[in-house]
């Protein structure tokens, strides 16, 4: 008991400098650059309404998106390339530490800003080309589409696949729709 209580703590400890060495050298230079592209944000983005922040956070919670890692993904993408096992490395550090650093507000502004659909990049360009509404005039059923088609814009577009589109969006409806 007391030597697994031991190991426990010795792997707590390396564990903690190595996402704190990891910190400091890879995520806290490229903040102050992050947080500057983030006032070039359309204002629906940087301030995300509240009737998709809530959908979002609630597929979060339901682990049908993980915004952190997604977030991750984009910001890493951004970095000089690197070898398959390299970048899930530095993914999974960055969704760690992502919340370290940015609240829940501020990293669904970030996905937000994100969303890939087929014209372009954002949640207020995807709102507009396919329902021609800024993002907070959004229904659940179309915030839910704009989630499906970010999923593989490709695949799940509307305008070419409306039968995968419907059956992501209705995916993403009842993990939302589930307590």
């Amino acid at each position: 008991m007391k030597a697994t209580a031991i190991i426990l703590a010795g792997v707590y400890v390396v564990v903690g400098t190595l996402l704190t060495a990891y910190d400091w050298r890879e995520v806290q230079p490229r903040l102050p650059g992050i947080r500057a592209a983030m006032e070039t944000f359309p204002s629906e983005e940087r301030n995300v309404p509240a009737n998709v922040a809530a959908f979002i956070w609630k597929l979060d919670e339901t682990q049908k998106a993980h915004i952190a890692s997604q977030v991750a993904r984009v910001l890493l993408g951004e970095a000089p390339p690197m070898r398959a096992g390299a970048w899930h490395a530095h993914s999974f550090m960055w969704a760690l530490l992502l919340p370290v650093h940015f609240d829940k507000q501020t990293r669904t502004a970030l996905y937000c800003h994100n969303i890939v659909y087929e014209n372009g990049r954002g949640l207020s360009g995807a709102a507009a080309y396919y329902f021609h509404k800024s993002p907070h005039e959004l229904s659940t059923e179309e915030i839910a589409g704009i989630l499906a088609i970010d999923g593989s814009p490709s695949i799940n577009s509307p305008t070419r696949h409306q039968d995968r589109y419907a059956q992501a969006s209705k995916r993403l409806l009842d993990a939302y729709a589930t307590p």
